[in-house]
């Protein structure tokens, strides 16, 4: 954020936060399945769920618990300021 900051300074430019959470496996968390974006759009790793014989069950609850944690850090990074419009523009 300091370098984005000094950027978008210098640009002129609006800066804002993309906020992005990995979905660990359970038991070896640091080992990713996927990821989920503030957007809430999940994208897995197919290979890696198949070949572990994840359950859905078990991906929506970890994805769930990430989605809270990303509501905070966006209210914490964020605060009361809406998102920045990215439609047409380069980000």
């Amino acid at each position: 954020m300091p370098v984005g900051f000094e950027v978008a300074k210098a640009l002129h430019v609006p800066l804002d936060v993309f906020v992005v959470r990995k979905l660990g496996v359970p038991g070896q968390e640091e080992l990713a399945m996927g990821a989920i974006p503030s957007d809430g759009i999940c994208v897995l790793n197919e290979d890696l769920v198949r070949a572990a014989g994840i359950p859905n069950e078990v991906i929506n609850a970890v994805a769930a618990d990430e989605e809270r944690e990303l509501e905070r850090r966006e209210h914490l990074y964020r605060e009361v300021q809406p998102a920045v419009a990215v439609q047409g523009r380069t980000v």
